[in-house]
């Protein structure tokens, strides 16, 4: 992962005009199986790449905006991509593309040091709590740029190379399941559209910046007070850390954004942690609706 900020920068994606097509497969997962209405996966071997990038130890120097930012950077792939845009997608591909969000967004906790330092537990109950909303705005914010390079219709990149609809692809299954398939898609459709509405529409709008976003990010990835059982220093170094990046998210604002006052900005940017959480509330509610009613349950449960 490169993390020099004097990189060159990277190419404009090529866009793909709309397909309506089934996505196929486009790599393998182990013990991808349905057993009734639960939709389920090997998760010991789901986590193994992800256990692996987070079972190192950090060799660089202390962190700093600019290094979360360069890291950031390195998310999205160099030189240029066919992004395809997908109307549907077989649920096993959701699987997937959460599986290389999660080793991305792994990669990039990594590059804070003082995260790579904690005990290999403590990271662990940190990236199962927070990937999923550190993906979503990193996904968001790279959606919106990507978003002006290209005519309508308005897409939501869910990889590097793959766009789906605003409130998300309709998912398919296989034969005999069509009808828990379904079910679960337009429950996933009115989740995206809230995600939508509360996260991406004001990013747009408030024309948020990079290191804007990846504060964000920072701010989520060191919101440890709510985890139980952490070792009692990692506490304190969230609030070290945390401190040091708002003293650099100052001077960002001062000489970037030339802006000597900026308390309502960061105020509307930190209302969108908060929009987000209300997001996963509403997952959360829905699958335990849809595993109550017998319709739909995911091994990934445990991540909502």
């Amino acid at each position: 992962m490169t993390l020099d900020s004097e990189r060159p920068p990277r190419e404009d994606y090529l866009p793909s005009l709309p397909s309506t097509s089934n996505y196929k497969l486009v790599e393998k997962m182990v013990n991808l199986e349905v057993d009734g209405h639960y939709f389920k996966c090997d998760m010991k071997a789901f986590m193994a790449d992800v256990d692996a990038i987070l079972d190192q130890k950090s060799h660089v120097d202390k962190t700093s905006l600019q290094r979360m930012i360069d890291a950031y950077r390195s998310m999205m792939p160099e030189g240029k991509i066919n992004v395809k845009f997908v109307t549907k997608m077989h649920w096993k591909q959701g699987f997937i593309n959460s599986h290389v969000q999660m080793k991305q967004v792994a990669r990039w906790m990594m590059a804070c040091q003082e995260f790579g330092d904690l005990p290999i537990g403590d990271k662990s109950k940190i990236f199962t709590q927070h990937w999923q909303k550190v993906s979503l705005l990193e996904r968001s914010h790279h959606s919106m740029e990507y978003s002006k390079k290209i005519p309508k219709p308005e897409c939501f990149l869910i990889t590097d190379a793959l766009a789906v609809p605003p409130f998300g692809p309709e998912y398919t299954g296989d034969p005999g399941y069509e009808d828990r398939t379904r079910i679960a898609s337009e429950q996933f459709t009115q989740i995206n559209k809230e995600l939508w509405e509360k996260v991406h529409e004001p990013l747009r709008k408030m024309k948020m910046t990079e290191f804007e976003v990846v504060f964000l990010c920072f701010q989520r990835m060191w919101d440890v007070k709510n985890i139980e059982g952490l070792d009692p220093r990692t506490y304190e170094i969230a609030e070290i850390v945390l401190e040091r990046m708002g003293a650099e998210l100052h001077n960002r604002y001062n000489h970037e954004l030339m802006m000597q006052s900026y308390a309502c900005r960061l105020m509307k940017a930190l209302e969108l942690l908060s929009s987000l959480e209300e997001v996963f509330e509403t997952v959360r509610r829905k699958m335990l609706l849809m595993d109550a009613f017998g319709v739909f349950k995911i091994s990934l449960n445990e991540f909502w």
